[in-house]
C-alpha cells in the first residue's frame, strides 16, 4: 500500500513537469549570467504584437519588444549592435496567442531592469525565468560579470590592444 501511494505521488509530481505546467531547474544567477551573450540594463519602451510566426505553424506567433539600453554590462554578441542609448529587439511569445504553454515567458511595456539575453534568429531572447532581474540585483550582476572577465583573461586586466611586437606572453 505504501509503495502504491509513493508511486502515485511520484507520478503526480512528474505530471506537473509538462508543457502544460513548466518546471525550470533552479540555475544559480551567476551561471545564467555567464552563459548569456548579452547583459544590459534597460526598459521596454514599445511592444509590437504578432510580428511573426513559427515557420510551419502560423498559430504560434511572437511579439517583439524594443528595450532602450541604459547600460551594457556584457556583450559578446557579434551579430547585433548593442550600445548604451540604443535599442535592442526582444522576441517573446505573443501575449494574445491562443496556442501557448507555460514555458512562454512574456514581458510588459515599461518593464525596467536587467536583461540577461541570448541572440538567435535575428532577435534577442529571454527564455529562462532569471533572464530578467530587478534593478536591486545590479551590483550583484556587475560583480558576476567582473569575475567572469577576470577568469576569461586569466586574471589580467586588458586594454583590448594587441601585445606589442616581441612582447613575451605573460599568461598561460
Amino acid at each position: 500500500m505504501k509503495k502504491t501511494i509513493l508511486l502515485i505521488l511520484v507520478l503526480r509530481g512528474a505530471a506537473f513537469c509538462t508543457d502544460a505546467l513548466a518546471c525550470f531547474a533552479n540555475i544559480p544567477l551567476s551561471n545564467v549570467v555567464r552563459s548569456s551573450t548579452t547583459v544590459v540594463v534597460g526598459k521596454i519602451e514599445s511592444i509590437e504584437t504578432n510580428v511573426y510566426s513559427t515557420p510551419g505553424d502560423a498559430t504560434y506567433t511572437y511579439d517583439v519588444a524594443q528595450i532602450r539600453v541604459r547600460e551594457v554590462l556584457k556583450n559578446s554578441e557579434t551579430n547585433a549592435v548593442v550600445v548604451s542609448g540604443g535599442t535592442i529587439s526582444l522576441s517573446m511569445p505573443a501575449t494574445g496567442m491562443e496556442k501557448r504553454n507555460s514555458k512562454a515567458i512574456t514581458f510588459q511595456l515599461n518593464q525596467d531592469g536587467i536583461w540577461i539575453l541570448q541572440f538567435g534568429h535575428g532577435y534577442f531572447w529571454a527564455t529562462y525565468p532569471k533572464d530578467f532581474q530587478p534593478l536591486s540585483e545590479l551590483e550583484n550582476i556587475r560583480e558576476i560579470v567582473r569575475e567572469e572577465q577576470k577568469t576569461s583573461n586569466h586574471g589580467l586586466e586588458s586594454t583590448g590592444a594587441p601585445p606589442a611586437a616581441g612582447t613575451p606572453e605573460t599568461h598561460p
